[in-house]
């Protein structure tokens, strides 16, 4: 069983590391990949899929997406609004509902940075409309109703 295990295991490294040669125009991704990145969808019974996408720097922007829920902190920089797992960067722009920004500043226009964003996330039941470029959010929008 463990030799198994130890198999199946490095099988799955060698194709997600084979998945990352951006020089190599003449490999075609394996089937099982999705041809457009998008953000993952969370599943309570199925273990979480991680996009193994190549990226390619001279091809357009992702498609932008849309998901919007109850918003959850899962790890740092990583969260999830309904059933759409995704990450913050350090350009993501979180517009907050009223009050004050995770970082306690005040702006007129509730214009955030992510800095604390996970504590905001925590202490409180957030809704938000979340907009994606791949599986990182641009903005998250605070809401008051979905």
């Amino acid at each position: 069983m463990r030799t198994i295990l130890v198999t199946a295991t490095a099988a799955i490294l060698a194709l997600g590391l084979s998945a990352c040669n951006n020089n190599d125009t003449t490999a075609s991704a394996p089937s099982s990949v999705p041809s457009s990145a998008a953000p993952v969808k969370a599943s309570p019974s199925t273990p979480t899929q991680h996009d193994t996408t190549p990226t390619n720097h001279d091809a357009q922007p992702t498609e932008v997406g849309e998901a919007a829920g109850e918003l959850t902190y899962l790890a740092p920089g990583k969260f999830q609004v309904g059933d759409t797992v995704f990450f913050t960067a350090d350009d993501t722009v979180l517009i907050v509902a009223g009050g004050k920004c995770p970082d306690g500043a005040a702006r007129p226009d509730n214009r955030c940075t992510t800095d604390n964003m996970e504590m905001w996330a925590q202490s409180a039941q957030r809704l938000a409309k979340v907009t994606f470029d791949g599986q990182t959010a641009t903005v998250i929008r605070e809401v008051n109703d979905i």
